[in-house]
């Protein structure tokens, strides 16, 4: 039996554009759907209270109230966490675990959400009284695109200079991605800008 190659690929060109195709698209968009969502997060922190002034040899302590009894820091970071849905399912709740792995201890939380329909439920308040390594709320909801904003105050020792260290957790079937910063950024394009004028005056 002979069959012109013409022919062979005449025949299979409607099947391979129409069928295989759509098999290999719909297992594309399957696999997408399927797989581990990522949630990109952003960690930063600062300093509450000025090195330039304490170095200096002024002694200075910030001083937080509750239930009439006050607490003074000398050492308070201000740890900013941004958590970002960059997948493509949605929460109805979103349990959320912020674990201090370092020495500090949390004696503030506080939370933005994006409008009144998102809520964080916090299971357990840190406070100066009560202080904490372990945080755990619950976001509702968290979908697609979703940015909520936590700040952590943070009392380290008072010869304890190392950065702060969290780690973030959760039940759902995700994977956390850190997301790079504006400076992280700008930094990446200056480099390309400085490469792209070196290879310029090469050429020339």
């Amino acid at each position: 039996v002979h069959m012109d190659v013409s022919s062979i690929a005449g025949t299979a060109a409607p099947w391979l554009s129409g069928g295989l195709a759509g098999s290999i698209l719909t297992l594309l968009i399957g696999w997408f759907r399927n797989r581990i969502q990522p949630v990109a997060y952003r960690i930063s922190s600062s300093s509450m209270l000025s090195e330039s002034a304490r170095t200096a040899g002024f002694p200075i302590t910030l001083t937080l109230e509750e239930d009439g009894e006050q607490f003074r820091y000398s050492h308070l970071t201000l740890t900013e966490v941004v958590l970002i849905n960059s997948g493509s399912r949605d929460f109805k709740e979103f349990r959320l675990g912020i674990t201090i792995t370092s020495s500090e201890r949390a004696v503030q939380f506080v939370a933005s959400s994006p409008d009144r329909y998102h809520n964080v439920v916090e299971a357990k308040t840190v406070s100066p009284k009560h202080p904490g390594q372990e945080i755990d709320i619950v976001l509702k909801p968290f979908n697609r695109k979703d940015r909520y904003s936590f700040h952590l105050w943070l009392c380290a020792k008072e010869n304890d200079k190392s950065p702060a260290e969290l780690r973030l957790s959760t039940d759902e079937g995700v994977r956390f991605v850190m997301s790079p910063t504006s400076s992280d950024i700008s930094g990446v394009v200056l480099e390309i800008l400085k490469a792209t004028a070196k290879a310029k005056v090469g050429i020339h």
